[in-house]
């Protein structure tokens, strides 16, 4: 059990830095949507990534699946959230819109590269 914690530690870590930054208002409004969107879109899923491959190897057919999964587009349950506690619904539908379109490239990468891991 403490080597999955130990293993895992850092992709809380990032987590927690991420929130702590946003709650201490450390970095401008602008710089939070930035860095909330890299971190969302390219650290966690290349976190997951390397979690999956080096860290806590897993089969290499179960990497792919993890890997193609992280880097699939914003899920629409994020808009029922937003709708619901009435935070920026519109951002959060644009983010989808956005996230859904640019992964039509980005998920048919993703698959090509790991489509070489199981091969």
């Amino acid at each position: 059990m403490i080597d999955v914690l130990l293993k895992t530690t850092l992709f809380f870590a990032i987590l927690g830095l991420g929130y702590v930054a946003a709650r201490t208002k450390f970095f401008p409004e602008i710089a939070t949507q930035f860095l909330t969107k890299f971190v969302f879109y390219f650290v966690l899923p290349a976190t997951v990534a390397a979690t999956s491959l080096l860290i806590c190897p897993v089969a290499s057919y179960s990497a792919a699946v993890i890997i193609a999964a992280a880097a699939l587009p914003v899920a629409g349950n994020i808009f029922i959230l937003a709708t619901h506690y009435g935070v920026a619904p519109m951002r959060v539908s644009a983010s989808i819109f956005l996230s859904t379109v640019i992964s039509v490239v980005t998920i048919s990468v993703v698959i090509a590269l790991v489509t070489g891991l199981y091969s």
